[in-house]
């Protein structure tokens, strides 16, 4: 399973090292695909994951203006990428501006696949995982709080407890 975290320098060449432990898991060959969103990364999958995961767009030649955006949506920002002998990849420059990458990067594994994302991005990232799970936990505190309140008030009172109060 490929799970970690790893920071890696990028050189003058856009090549970083790939962790070995990634490597070893998902052998010298990827694919790799920009992910644009609010936390821009490069995923990189395995050869035959990637096939099955997003298999060829099959063509609709009765509208080939969405047939085009629908291609693109899915390979543009997509590439091959295989380890040179030292175990490292080049970034394609643009898309390494796209995920916002310059002199530093960080491998994260996700289980099937992994993520590469500057520095600032992996922190923002991990800092909103942190406020959703503090919000939740508020959440549920506060909803806990309201329970033992209404059950104090004889709320929630089952049946049996109804029936050996009545007796």
């Amino acid at each position: 399973m490929l799970v970690g975290t790893y920071e890696h320098n990028i050189d003058g060449k856009n090549r970083v090292f790939v962790p070995s432990k990634f490597r070893d898991e998902m052998g010298d060959e990827f694919i790799y695909k920009l992910c644009p969103s609010k936390y821009p990364s490069i995923q990189l999958y395995k050869k035959d994951d990637y096939l099955s995961l997003f298999p060829k767009t099959e063509v609709d030649t009765a509208n080939q203006i969405q047939d085009r955006r629908e291609r693109a949506r899915r390979n543009m920002g997509s590439g091959e990428s295989t380890c040179d002998t030292q175990g490292r990849i080049i970034i394609n420059p643009l898309i390494a501006k796209l995920a916002k990458l310059s002199k530093q990067c960080v491998f994260v594994g996700f289980e099937t696949y992994v993520e590469i994302m500057s520095p600032e991005t992996y922190e923002n990232y991990l800092m909103s995982l942190y406020d959703e799970y503090i919000a939740e936990e508020e959440s549920f505190e506060a909803e806990e709080a309201e329970i033992r309140k209404l059950r104090s008030e004889g709320a929630f009172i089952s049946k049996n407890e109804k029936e050996s109060e009545e007796a």
